[in-house]
């Protein structure tokens, strides 16, 4: 959900009469604003390595402080902040975390031999699908082959 939000584009906000001051600019009152998931989480300030997938980010440890984990944290916002956030994020994630645990409980899971990776690269690399953003985003990828457990 970092590195791939579901929503990558702006969602824009109005600034309300009066305007607002935003890092000492003043912004008329009426401007459109919005920040865009894609970039936030790919900055560096929030998230150092922000290119990496590499979920123990989110984990206190001798390489996480306390003070980092929660930069990361309130950063990463994929339902949206606020009276206009998602009204079903805590469905999505109960719905996600379920999914996921009940799939890696019954199947074994493997990048699928025949799938292209990393664009006709060597496999092994670091290898990022390509995000295509408009309303929502697609991927086209991983390609994953799953066998039931016995």
């Amino acid at each position: 959900m970092r590195l791939v939000p579901s929503v990558p584009n702006v969602l824009p906000r109005h600034v309300l009469p009066g305007g607002i001051y935003v890092d000492g600019e003043h912004i008329p009152e009426g401007t459109v604003l919005g920040s865009c998931q894609y970039s936030v989480n790919r900055n560096a300030a929030y998230f150092p390595e922000p290119e990496a997938f590499r979920p123990e980010r989110w984990l206190c440890d001798e390489l996480n402080t306390l003070g980092d984990v929660g930069i990361a944290r309130r950063a990463f916002s994929p339902f949206s902040a606020g009276p206009r956030s998602c009204v079903g994020w805590r469905l999505a994630w109960m719905e996600a975390t379920l999914i996921l645990a009940r799939t890696f409980f019954s199947h074994d899971v493997r990048i699928a031999p025949e799938a292209p990776c990393c664009h006709g690269e060597a496999k092994g690399k670091d290898c990022e699908f390509e995000l295509v953003g408009h309303v929502i985003a697609v991927v086209n990828g991983p390609l994953l082959q799953f066998k039931k457990r016995d």
